[in-house]
């Protein structure tokens, strides 16, 4: 017997499955930004993240020259990672996981 697929799709059992908001907020991060473990998209969101997070007072070109050096050690392993402690982009390597938080959040509330 041949069953209609609008019969079917009536029958059928159907359920969603939810994450918690938190759960994502940390999946987010932890697959992300954590370590630089980074692509694209998040290279350049982590970069924009970081200036704007970090008040830092430096001329322009300089400010450039840092946080591409950041963004470059950040896709060395941890290990061969080479911390300039005079670069604020790399005290901490890569984005905090505050500093994500309130960047997606102040996206949220600015297309409110």
């Amino acid at each position: 017997a041949v069953v209609s697929t609008q019969s079917t799709w009536e029958a059928a059992v159907k359920f969603l499955t939810v994450r918690h908001p938190y759960q994502r907020l940390i999946s987010v991060y932890t697959n992300k930004f954590r370590n630089c473990e980074s692509g694209m998209f998040t290279d350049s969101a982590m970069v924009k993240i970081m200036q704007i997070y970090r008040d830092v007072k430096l001329p322009l070109g300089r400010k450039a020259e840092l946080l591409e050096a950041a963004r470059l050690e950040c896709h060395k392993p941890v290990g061969a990672r080479v911390i300039d402690p005079e670069n604020p982009y790399m005290n901490p390597m890569g984005a905090t996981f505050r500093e994500v938080i309130e960047f997606i959040v102040g996206n949220f509330h600015q297309r409110q």
